[in-house]
């Protein structure tokens, strides 16, 4: 892996010690001790799912575009489902404030969709995609998770700036961190841990853009995975079980890229996890 690392352009996700699972010619440079360990590492994690609740509450809204608007129209307390069996239920009123959360970003992006139906079949400026969007969208969720922010609009990673600038002194001038379209950092220990990137055209899984715009996550992720590392005093524990997640926004499509600890410096890049449309459910019935 080192000699085929040597090989490669100094852009390449291996020299920030990132293992990309999409990319065939690195997987091939792995000798058979490096094979058994990529292996292990793969089952080590579970990976992340929904509880049974909250997938009932998000497939609830699966109807017709007439049906889904008929309900919507009688308020989100008009879509009452019973958890009574459900394991890890919240609390009532934490249960409450997520169903009015998702009703009301169900009900942003409805009427997107109703009043701009010509102009999402169209391709839009990346502000717009951002803005009108994946702002309803993430941003409206998330607004029920107390201690996730969004940071959006052009801005340097802190993560990345701590990186660049672990060998400065009083002589050098501190280099900014790698800009990025938007970045998830927690409210109270002010660390980032995820990063969104956005991109107005549909290129594919295989497109320039996005493969570089992929790789640019992956670089991002590891300085943030390493930032926190170097905050946390329970090292050995936390570097087994955290996960890193980006959001690649094309047009009304999102990839998700996650990033979690191998062995040692390493990281393995699962690209992608999954693929999802904003409007899927609107365009294709």
């Amino acid at each position: 892996m080192y000699l085929h690392t040597l090989t490669l352009n100094i852009g390449s996700s291996l020299h920030s010690f990132v293992l990309d699972t999409g990319n065939g010619s690195s997987l091939r440079a792995l000798d058979h001790s490096d094979d058994q360990e990529l292996a292990k590492s793969l089952h080590r994690m579970e990976r992340p799912t929904l509880p049974l609740w909250m997938k009932k509450e998000i497939a609830k809204y699966a109807l017709q575009p007439d049906a889904l608007e008929e309900a919507l129209s009688h308020g989100w307390a008009h879509f009452s489902i019973d958890h009574s069996n459900d394991p890890d239920v919240p609390a009532p009123d934490a249960l409450k404030k997520f169903q009015f959360r998702l009703y009301s970003t169900i009900l942003t992006i409805w009427t997107l969709y109703r009043d701009h139906t010509e102009d999402l079949q169209q391709e839009q400026s990346e502000a717009f995609y951002a803005l009108r969007v994946w702002n309803a969208l993430v941003d409206g969720l998330l607004k029920n998770v107390p201690d996730i922010k969004i940071l959006r609009g052009e801005r340097c990673s802190q993560s990345s700036s701590v990186r660049k600038n672990e060998d400065r002194d009083l002589e050098s001038k501190k280099a900014l961190g790698r800009r990025i379209d938007g970045i998830f950092i927690s409210r109270k220990s002010k660390l980032e841990f995820g990063v969104i990137e956005g991109n107005r055209e549909r290129e594919g899984a295989t497109g320039t853009k996005t493969l570089m715009d992929t790789r640019k996550l992956a670089k991002l992720l590891k300085d943030m995975m390493n930032h926190i590392f170097q905050a946390s005093l329970k090292l050995d524990q936390l570097s087994t079980k955290i996960e890193m997640v980006g959001m690649l926004q094309s047009s009304l499509r999102v990839d998700f890229v996650s990033l979690d600890q191998i062995q040692g410096r390493f990281s393995l890049q699962f690209h992608p996890l999954r693929r999802t449309n904003a409007f899927s459910r609107f365009y294709y019935w």
